[in-house]
């Protein structure tokens, strides 16, 4: 490590005291680590520009004052003396939240914390008897008067522990906007001693793109909020499509609760129609305003905007180049599965809403199949069915709904029926290595936590994590190997060698796949080492100038370069005395006896 690295981690360090201090949510002590595990260090984010000079089209400057002054703390793990492991992690993934109030409410506060603890060792075993989960908000978020905090409950006839309608909103102060706060969670035995403590965030947003079409200012910090311009706005524009006098009892002092009309129990009312349920609503209507624009149709309204204050679509699904419409399908045709749902249900206005909307998937309406929000979302098995893993090119989810709410990814378990799925994975649009915009792993806290590497718990061989051993075969469900491919070359190339052979598998457990494919790489599709635009670049050995060769497009630097390159990452591992691949030549172009 040279001096300017070593005076860097010193002053990280020093920040990181300094904040433990103030907020009281680090925990001291030693972390030991089995000698397969790396050591991670406490992240810092990136700090922002001042929410007063940013504006929500620059990257990293969205944020209010706070929002990229705070410190991912990862708890300690002793993989070799504690006998637990604790996760815990958002049930929606990001609870969105409209603060229009007091003109009308949509969307209150109201976040679900779940966690399920594991009695470590050979045939790990949820922990359902005998613990008691408490959590605590770390203070990064109001209302900061209250320290947040309470116990998970085990929700009946599961492994699964579980806090519901935490009232968490983004705001740090004024101004400050923090869609990340994170909630310490403990688990302590009957006598009160700590059996384990892990940590996650427990996102809100309330950057909510109302105005963008109904007018007015941002809320709060110019970045996130419904302003009561906006309010006014949007119950004004209702009146005069539906002639209803919500303006009017919103100025009477009277809240507006969207739901109690958009979501009605049992039927029409002296015979005046029943309004579509809220997400057909409010997709329904939009829909034939916003047509056309793909993924941007999404950003406009929810918090995922890559440019925007909140990036809550932030899994490895985006490195993948994939977008919201892979999923749920664009917006003409999000709105149109929700609409056929109510016209099967006989409402009248859903054929009204439909005639304005022109399908994009389908050629046929009736072939997009109808679901209720919330139950029938896209399912995991639409691309990833495990016999093989799904090509990023043309994946898609879009009409392949869950069946019921159990199919649900929130709620679905492994194959031995112990774990739900994001216990291991992450949360719903936050899957494992999921970036989030206040720090590359303040999602990852879990798997960093437990095994120092951010993908899935127990993945690249981490199986001790929790079992103590490495067990012969996965009994969580089928894994997809990662199989050997041979190295392409640029057409043009000579080749005084035979191509290479490289091995996924080995390489998995301490290299994350961006080091060597990078940002446009896609899983399974056509882009190769070789792709047009990447190592592409042919240059004769022999007649090649030195700046020609030193084009990191030059095929060989792929391989043998001095940046990040196959010999490169060997010599260093060697140099450090730790196992690393060969340097030779002949050790990878083996040639045929």
């Amino acid at each position: 490590m040279s001096k300017n690295d070593t005076r860097m981690t010193e002053n990280l360090f020093r920040v990181w005291l300094i904040v433990v201090a103030v907020f009281a949510v680090g925990f001291l002590g030693a972390q030991l680590f089995a000698p397969s595990m790396r050591p991670a260090p406490p992240e810092k984010a990136p700090v922002p520009a001042p929410a007063q000079n940013a504006t929500a089209g620059q990257p990293g400057g969205a944020a209010g004052s706070g929002y990229g002054q705070l410190v991912t703390d990862v708890p300690p793990f002793d993989p070799d003396k504690d006998g637990h492991v604790l996760v815990a992690w958002s049930r929606q993934g990001m609870q969105h939240v409209t603060d229009a109030e007091p003109a009308w409410t949509l969307l209150p506060p109201g976040s679900t914390l779940r966690a399920q603890l594991v009695h470590r060792g050979p045939g790990p075993q949820a922990v359902t008897e005998g613990a008691t989960l408490t959590w605590l908000l770390d203070g990064e978020a109001r209302p900061p008067a209250a320290r947040l905090s309470g116990e998970l409950k085990l929700v009946e006839g599961t492994t699964l522990y579980e806090a519901t309608d935490i009232p968490v909103l983004p705001y740090v102060d004024k101004d400050g906007f923090n869609p990340y706060p994170t909630v310490t969670v403990e688990a302590r035995d009957a006598s009160g001693a700590l059996l384990a403590i892990t940590r996650c965030v427990l996102p809100a947003s309330t950057e909510m793109g109302c105005r963008n079409c109904h007018g007015g200012p941002w809320k709060v910090g110019g970045v996130a909020g419904i302003s009561p311009a906006t309010a006014a706005d949007v119950l004004e524009v209702h009146d005069r499509i539906n002639g209803t006098d919500l303006a009017q009892r919103a100025k009477s002092g009277a809240t507006v609760v969207c739901r109690s009309c958009h979501e009605p129990e049992g039927k029409a009312d002296a015979g005046k129609p029943v309004p579509p349920a809220m997400s057909a609503a409010i997709h329904g209507w939009h829909a034939a305003y916003m047509g056309g624009r793909g993924a941007d149709a999404c950003n406009s309204c929810h918090p995922s905007a890559p440019d925007g204050a909140t990036r809550f679509w932030r899994d490895y699904h985006v490195t993948k180049g994939l977008d919201c419409t892979r999923c749920h399908g664009a917006m003409e045709d999000h709105a149109l599965s929700l609409l056929r749902k109510e016209q099967e249900a006989g409402n009248p206005a859903a054929d009204r809403l439909m005639a304005a909307i022109t399908p994009v998937a389908v050629q046929d309406v009736k072939d997009i199949a109808p679901r209720t929000p919330w139950v029938n979302l896209p399912d995991c098995a639409g691309c990833h069915d495990f016999a093989e893993k799904p090509r990023s090119a043309t994946a898609s989810a879009f009409n392949k709904w869950t069946a019921d709410a159990a199919g649900l990814y929130a709620e679905r378990t492994d194959d031995t029926t112990m774990l739900r799925c994001p216990a291991c994975h992450g949360a719903p649009h936050a899957v494992y290595p999921a970036r989030n915009p206040l720090g590359r792993d303040r999602d990852n806290i879990p798997p960093m936590q437990y095994q120092q590497h951010a993908r899935s718990m127990g993945a690249s061989g981490n199986c001790f994590v929790c079992h103590g051993e490495t067990p012969e075969f996965s009994v969580h469900h089928p894994l997809v190997e990662r199989k050997t491919v041979t190295v392409t070359v640029p057409q043009g190339a000579k080749l005084a060698k035979p191509r290479v052979p490289f091995p996924h598998e080995a390489h998995t457990p301490t290299v994350d796949c961006g080091t060597c494919h990078h940002k446009g790489y896609v899983d399974g599709g056509p882009m190769k080492c070789a792709s047009a635009g990447c190592h592409d670049v042919v240059v004769d050995a022999e007649t090649g100038t030195p700046q020609q060769r030193a084009d990191p497009r030059y095929f060989r630097n792929a391989f043998h370069g001095e940046g990040p390159s196959c010999n490169a990452c060997h010599a260093r591992l060697l140099a450090a005395g730790k196992a690393a691949g060969p340097l030779d030549c002949r050790d990878c172009h083996k040639v045929k006896s």
